[in-house]
């Protein structure tokens, strides 16, 4: 399940990521992004929703903060 809110949040990183590499950056974020709200929701006992999915992202900090990590 993705977001626009994940989509945004990908492209904010990625603008403070060196250009000849940000595209493989978010790819590999979009994954493990995409990989935790299914164990938020078994965690939780619930299924994914949206609230989970945006959860997510908000666990990595600021996009400058990823992009500098």
């Amino acid at each position: 399940m993705q977001t626009r809110a994940l989509d945004d949040y990908l492209k904010q990183v990625e603008m403070y990521l060196p250009p000849w590499n940000a595209q493989e950056i978010v790819l590999e974020i979009r994954s493990h992004v995409l990989d935790q709200p299914e164990g938020l929701a078994a965690e939780r006992g619930v299924e994914v929703d949206e609230a989970i999915v945006r959860e997510a992202p908000e666990r990595l900090g600021s996009p400058k903060q990823l992009a500098a990590g």
